[in-house]
């Protein structure tokens, strides 16, 4: 991502770069049209080599054409690859942009999940505690329901042995019944 950001900030200097060449380049062109003017007319005013003059003016001239015209396709270029170069950093930048978005929507469902990871671990262990408790109350009902059984089954065993012997003793020895 960083290599994408840096390459379409060299790219966007470029433009810039070839621009001011290609604008030096016209004002050169045109200086030395300037001048290929200016010794043309001179030539028109001199007699004395009038024509070399004329051919010097004349191949400065051509020359100036062309590196006007190139100066211009520079020019046109620089501009194609400056739109070009803010096109890609734009687009970057959105990248970018998405990118830090999504990074922080990661670390806020990682903060959540830690979040609900240490409220369940919270949970998972009260939940355990209330287990052991529960097996703790269930073993000590479980004891006290087994002793009242027992207590139960001694009285009833002693109820009936009472009974038993109230039953064999001698009618003498009853107590009257009310």
């Amino acid at each position: 991502m960083l290599m994408f950001i840096r390459r379409s900030l060299f790219l966007y200097r470029r433009p810039l770069f070839l621009y001011r060449r290609s604008l030096f380049l016209y004002r050169r062109s045109l200086f030395l049209y300037r001048r290929s003017l200016f010794l043309y007319r001179r030539s028109l005013f001199l007699y004395r080599r009038p024509l070399f003059l004329y051919r010097r003016s004349l191949f400065l001239y051509r020359r100036s054409l062309f590196l006007y015209r190139r100066s211009l396709f520079l020019y046109r270029r620089s501009l194609f690859l400056y739109r070009r170069s803010l096109f890609l950093y734009r687009r970057s930048l959105f990248l970018y942009r998405r990118s830090l978005f999504l990074y922080r929507r990661s670390l806020f469902l990682y903060r959540r999940s830690l979040f609900l990871y240490r409220r369940s671990l919270f949970l998972y262990r009260r939940s355990l505690f209330l287990y052991r408790r529960s097996l703790f109350l269930y073993r000590r009902s479980l004891f006290l329901y087994r002793r009242s059984l027992f207590l139960y089954r001694r009285s009833l065993f002693l109820y009936r042995r009472s009974l038993f012997l109230y039953r064999r003793s001698p009618p003498i020895t009853r107590r009257p019944s009310a």
